[in-house]
């Protein structure tokens, strides 16, 4: 799947490339896009792009791709995130987090629970100090895109039909307590995006995020 995206890529750019491309040029970058079919590492990239410096400012398609590349490769290379955060009932935490959001559970002892949330490590710790939804204080906010977003929170950037099924999910369970519902924000805009906040029993809250092309998630044009 890192392949095939790196693939994309670069082959959707070649091909956008030859509209404005002589047409000797524009035939060499149609070849280089059919021949995108096997695993491409970046020193493959750099081989298969030469005719990049045929574009007006010079090599700027070559550059810009290459950024996308190397972003897209990291971004399959992750490793799981590690997250501790405090609860007032574990059991609570277990039937929300195992129970609503559908994440697998681990280890476990009297005072914390290790949960799989779409491959990370979250750990829901008791703490006395901790309080029901009902009593936790009012959260910090800031507005972000018309939204007034709850920090701290944290959460996971899923596939987008990953998103929807948890968006789904969570609109047909009536103990969800939403602070932002399902919608897409930055509509038309760079990181166009699928969101919504919800808070834990014990009022931590969570984000889930989604985007229709992943290597626009730190996209800024």
């Amino acid at each position: 799947q890192a392949h095939e995206g790196m693939q994309r890529v670069v082959a959707g750019a070649l091909r956008r490339s030859t509209l404005c491309l002589p047409t000797r040029c524009a035939q060499q970058h149609r070849v280089h896009a059919q021949h995108i079919a096997r695993p491409l590492s970046l020193a493959r990239f750099r081989l298969l792009v030469p005719h990049a410096s045929c574009l007006k400012p010079s090599g700027s398609l070559q550059s810009s791709l290459l950024g996308r590349v190397q972003r897209r490769a990291s971004s399959t290379t992750l490793t799981p995130f590690h997250l501790a955060f405090p609860v007032h009932d574990l059991e609570e935490a277990r039937k929300f987090y195992a129970g609503v959001l559908g994440c697998g559970t681990g280890r476990e002892d009297a005072h914390w629970i290790d949960f799989d949330l779409f491959g990370h490590q979250i750990v829901a710790h008791w703490t006395s100090d901790a309080k029901p939804l009902a009593e936790s204080p009012n959260a910090t906010t800031n507005q972000v895109d018309g939204d007034s977003v709850p920090v701290p929170h944290f959460g996971v950037v899923l596939q987008m039909d990953q998103w929807q099924a948890l968006a789904d999910r969570l609109t047909a369970s009536p103990t969800t307590h939403w602070i932002i519902k399902p919608r897409i924000r930055f509509a038309g805009m760079p990181g166009e995006q699928a969101t919504l906040f919800i808070l834990d029993p014990s009022g931590n809250a969570l984000e889930f995020k989604a985007f229709a092309d992943m290597s626009s998630l730190f996209s800024t044009e």
